[in-house]
């Protein structure tokens, strides 16, 4: 038996540093000096590292996800102040930074809860929910942002 060849997208057309095989084309952003008013990180959010809602060439704006409106009857969480258990806390996933409030799932000691960040004229409020099992998270997390939580 020969070895076989494999064409591997992208190798055809010379972007084999690309395995999609889409072409690639630059980004003009502006190389120094601030940002247009609307491409800006909302003020109170300094987030190293995360990405923020910014329009992008040909009208295309990068947002997360957007939180429905609060349904009728919709449970009511506990909410409570932050508490530091743990010296690391990973979000897993994120609510869309243009609203003012967010929100977070996050992953500390084995444990999933929500944070819930508010942000006002007097700075930001954070609080959390309790501390659960991933699968108890998840279902509560779906159900914040299908609106039948909050």
């Amino acid at each position: 038996m020969g070895a076989r060849e494999v064409d591997h997208p992208g190798e055809r057309d010379g972007n084999a540093h690309d395995p999609s095989g889409l072409p690639q084309e630059p980004i003009d952003l502006p190389e120094d000096g601030p940002l247009p008013e609307d491409t800006t990180d909302p003020p109170g959010r300094d987030r190293p590292g995360r990405a923020s809602p910014r329009n992008l060439p040909g009208g295309y704006e990068v947002h997360g996800l957007h939180v429905a409106p609060a349904q009728p009857g919709c449970e009511a969480l506990l909410w409570l102040p932050p508490v530091p258990r743990t010296d690391r806390t990973r979000v897993r996933q994120h609510t869309c930074e243009c609203r003012a409030t967010i929100y977070e799932l996050c992953q500390a000691g084995g444990l999933r809860f929500i944070r819930r960040t508010v942000r006002g004229p007097d700075g930001s409020r954070i609080h959390e929910t309790e501390r659960v099992v991933t699968a108890r998270a998840e279902q509560v997390w779906l159900r914040l942002l299908l609106g039948q939580a909050r």
